[in-house]
């Protein structure tokens, strides 16, 4: 998933200038994950939503629950045009692993836009020398 999360000065700073939102997911007072938008564009009026959750909270609907809170923000607190998820994959089929971060916007009536192919560089330890990312966006 995406998103890490970054030191907090750069998160407060981006926050403060508007340019983008970061915010922890907490679970039984656990910071299991972090999601937000890691750039606001507003030339364009869009945003991608980035996530990361820890594997053991994975399945609980907190990532879906909380995207939809952002997206519906992204609407009508930012009045944004359009909101993006990028996905991992593997040459155009979904990581292993990486399902469920690919179903998420599925399930929230995303529409998949295209696949960005990227070349890995050869010192890269992955089986595959392609790494590409599949777009989806609502508007």
């Amino acid at each position: 998933m995406k998103a890490r999360p970054k030191r907090p000065k750069q998160t407060l700073l981006q926050f403060a200038n508007n340019e983008g939102l970061q915010t922890g997911t907490w679970y039984q007072n656990r910071l299991v994950g972090s999601i937000g938008y890691p750039h606001l564009d507003w030339a364009d009026r869009k945003v991608e939503i980035g996530y990361w959750i820890d594997a053991s909270m994975q399945g609980k609907g907190l990532v879906t629950k909380i995207c939809q809170v952002l997206v519906t923000s992204a609407f009508d607190q930012y009045h944004l045009n359009k909101v993006e998820i990028h996905c991992a994959t593997w040459k155009f089929t979904a990581l292993p692993g990486n399902t469920r971060s690919r179903a998420l916007p599925k399930r929230l009536g995303f529409t998949q836009e295209g696949i960005i192919l990227i070349k890995r560089g050869q010192n890269n330890l992955q089986l595959s020398p392609f790494k590409s990312t599949l777009i989806e966006s609502v508007l």
